[in-house]
């Protein structure tokens, strides 16, 4: 997804436009490989976000430290 992502603002710059979420969307792909959580199901996405905004305590103050691998 972070390939498509970049992928995207790539075509985005050399284009011209300016989609309004994509710097959101990368930030947040960014920040899911960062954690060491790349390889996991999209729906990881949406904890994440949940976890930055507060609404969601993750174990011991991590990241995506709810979601165990396996």
């Amino acid at each position: 997804m972070v390939k498509d992502l970049r992928f995207a603002s790539d075509v985005a710059q050399a284009t011209g436009i300016q989609p309004a979420l994509l710097p959101a969307l990368r930030t947040i792909f960014d920040e899911i490989v960062a954690v060491g959580l790349g390889g996991r199901d999209i729906a990881v996405t949406r904890r994440l976000t949940a976890e930055r905004a507060g609404a969601v305590t993750a174990g011991a103050g991590t990241p995506g430290a709810d979601y165990a691998e396996g």
